[in-house]
């Protein structure tokens, strides 16, 4: 996990991002969905545009980005 205490919300963002490149990671500001987080890749499972997670805050979607990660590479090493 990437250390974040003590970060603002976007100190935080960008810390996930260079712990997990590839991704971009950003937040809600209006509308009912305000503070969450989410997570894009342009990697897909489906062959299209890319992939984008949500997670109530920035600590959680650290850890959607780790599962995400974490079944890929197992997925990978299944089809090797």
């Amino acid at each position: 996990m990437t250390r974040i205490d003590g970060l603002t919300l976007t100190q935080a963002e960008h810390a996930i991002e260079a712990a997990h490149p590839g991704w971009h990671v950003w937040h809600s500001r209006d509308g009912e969905n305000t503070g969450r987080e989410y997570a894009t890749t342009t990697t897909s499972d489906m062959g299209g545009s890319g992939t984008t997670l949500d997670a109530p805050s920035v600590e959680r979607i650290e850890e959607a980005i780790g599962q995400w990660e974490w079944a890929h590479e197992q997925a990978e090493g299944n089809a090797a």
